[in-house]
């Protein structure tokens, strides 16, 4: 059992008990099922007792019509006193071995009902799982049939024989009346191929290869290939089409479990599917190519959370990992890719076949930072600190109202935005969302409530220098003149801006004159917002209503002067107390 944990098997069928037992314990032992299960092994116990009374072998014992049921409780009491004996506890799974029987016999498919029924019973009695070993064609479809039907118990898990070297647990496609909606929640295995040598760490066996997706006793511990890596053997891996087809690899890939298969053509055969189960996000999908057997223009299909996508590479000259694109996970679907043995260009080259990274470079953004909002007419102004990208760059953000659920967008990496259409006199909190190529992030906090209202409410900003005659930020570089103006647009304002604050200097003046601050394409009032003399620097906070494209003009009156201005805030459309534009006079 050493040796074989370099195989893709994982775990054992170990015969307990029963009257058909073929031989003695031999190395079986209550040790050594605590060895091997310390190994990462799981153990499926199986007892074979009397058989279908119609059974195809023949030199079996057989069950007896009229004492069905308890031969089928005896059988079950035997085998909780060997099940104990190997120190396999309450809550182990037995599997009881019904060799295929023809269930055309009459009254041959009601007795094996009846049995298995107390067989059942007695087993969940006794604080044990039940399980039922059998074809597909008898024991798996006659269990079917009763699945409902008054005095039937089934069992816990079914593990149906079917030789059709197909790694699934499904075979309703063979037999329909075996349908999958029937033990469907991890309670089935599949024998799918029997009496097959295969040798794993220089050890040779001859066994019956299974497909397990149901109860063991222990902990089965599958390959680990490491962090969001599969393979054969591992978790999240299957091969596709018959089993005949595949050869193992013994020693190459990353752990020694590469397989590979002759191409088929133009049309698929054979295949091997990888699907891990991943956290959303943005993932660079990685095949490991053997650097032998691996010869084929392969053609892979990689399905996401943005549909499907394919990619052929040319394995012979790959060596290691080569990459298969990036592909996007999220809650509910995952990344799978599928690689098939239809390389139309030859039918003698080789698909190989090993571990599929799958390398998180990306996640959704982090929740935005602090949000802010102010109140308009009708309106708020919100505005938030930037989330972290991630990984990928934040493309936009959400904004959303609560109550009422009104909401804007941005775009890129813009962090304040106006939603309109809001109620007067009515409280409301804002939630931001980024979005990168990954996802939505969580929302953030909520802002401080706020209230719109009609008017204008002044919202105050860190003084941001807007115009400076004496480098050119914001208007030409260059003195006014005499009789001359400039007129500024003041950016990153609301639509709707009223009016702004801002806290004008004179400076370098060659005379005694006045600047006159208003809208952009009014008529210049007559009164003045700042007085100066010749070389006097002097400032004075102004209050400006904006014109269209929110712009204001300053006027200088005589002489030569350079003009600052610096935002201290504005006037947006909203609450508290109103700001009402005049004319200065």
């Amino acid at each position: 059992m050493s040796s074989w944990l370099s195989s893709p098997y994982r775990s054992a069928g170990i015969y307990i008990g029963g009257s058909m037992r073929a031989c003695g314990d031999g190395n079986l032992s209550s040790a050594w099922v605590s060895q091997v299960r310390s190994m990462g092994w799981g153990v499926l116990p199986i007892y074979v007792g009397v058989q279908a009374p119609c059974v195809g072998q023949s030199g079996l014992a057989t069950i007896v019509a009229s004492q069905a049921a308890s031969q089928g409780t005896t059988s079950a009491d035997d085998a909780v006193a060997q099940a104990q004996r190997f120190g396999l506890g309450s809550g182990t799974p037995i599997y009881y071995d019904m060799e295929a029987y023809s269930s055309s016999v009459s009254g041959c498919t009601a007795t094996v009902m009846t049995f298995i029924s107390a067989w059942t019973a007695e087993l969940h009695r006794r604080g044990y799982k039940s399980g039922a070993y059998g074809s597909s064609a008898s024991l798996m479809v006659d269990m079917s049939r009763s699945v409902g039907s008054a005095g039937f118990v089934a069992p816990d898990d079914v593990w149906f024989a079917h030789w059709n070297q197909l790694q699934t647990t499904s075979d309703s496609s063979s037999y329909p009346s075996f349908p999958d909606r029937y033990w469907s929640r991890h309670q089935r295995l599949h024998q799918y191929s029997g009496g097959a040598e295969q040798t794993w760490g220089g050890a040779t066996l001859n066994i019956d290869a299974n497909w397990v997706d149901a109860s063991v006793a222990g902990t089965a511990v599958p390959v680990d290939y490491g962090t969001n890596v599969v393979g054969p053997g591992s978790s999240g891996f299957v091969f596709t089409g018959s089993m005949t087809y595949w050869r193992p690899l013994a020693t190459s890939g990353l752990k020694g479990l590469a397989y590979w298969t002759y191409s088929n053509g133009s049309t698929e055969a054979n295949g091997a599917t990888w699907s891990p189960q991943l956290s959303p996000g943005l993932y660079d999908v990685e095949a490991n190519i053997t650097s032998t057997n691996a010869t084929a223009k392969a053609l892979y299909t990689i399905r996401d959370a943005l549909g499907t996508t394919t990619k052929v590479v040319d394995q012979a000259p790959i060596s290691g990992y080569t990459s298969l694109g990036t592909h996007k996970a999220v809650a509910g679907s995952s990344i799978s890719v599928h690689v098939g043995d239809n390389d139309p260009s030859s039918t003698t080259a080789k698909i190989g076949v090993d571990a599929m990274a799958f390398r998180l470079i990306a996640t959704a953004p982090s929740p935005p930072g602090v949000v802010s909002a102010a109140g308009g007419n009708a309106r708020a102004t919100i505005s938030w600190s930037a989330a972290s990208a991630n990984g990928s760059l934040v493309t936009g953000y959400r904004v959303t109202a609560t109550p009422g659920g009104a909401s804007a967008t941005t775009t890129g990496t813009t962090t304040t935005t106006t939603i309109t259409g809001l109620t007067n006199g009515t409280s409301y909190v804002f939630t931001v969302r980024a979005t990168n190529a990954a996802g939505t992030s969580p929302a953030s906090a909520p802002s401080a409530p706020v209230t719109p209202r009609s008017g204008s409410s002044f919202i105050a900003l860190s003084p941001k220098r807007v115009l400076d005659t004496r480098t050119g930020l914001g208007a030409a570089k260059a003195k006014v003149g005499p009789g001359g103006q400039v007129t500024l647009t003041v950016t990153g304002l609301p639509s709707g801006t009223a009016a702004v604050a801002l806290n004008v200097t004179a400076t370098n003046p060659t005379a005694t004159s006045y600047l006159t601050v208003y809208p952009d394409g009014a008529t210049r009032p007559t009164a003045s917002n700042l007085n100066f003399a010749r070389a006097q620097t002097i400032a004075n906070l102004v209050i400006a209503r904006v014109g269209t494209g929110n712009k204001v003009t300053f006027y200088n009156a005589a002489g030569t002067v350079d003009i600052i201005a610096d935002l201290a805030g504005y006037y947006a459309p909203g609450a508290g107390a109103g700001y009402t534009a005049a004319t200065p006079k």
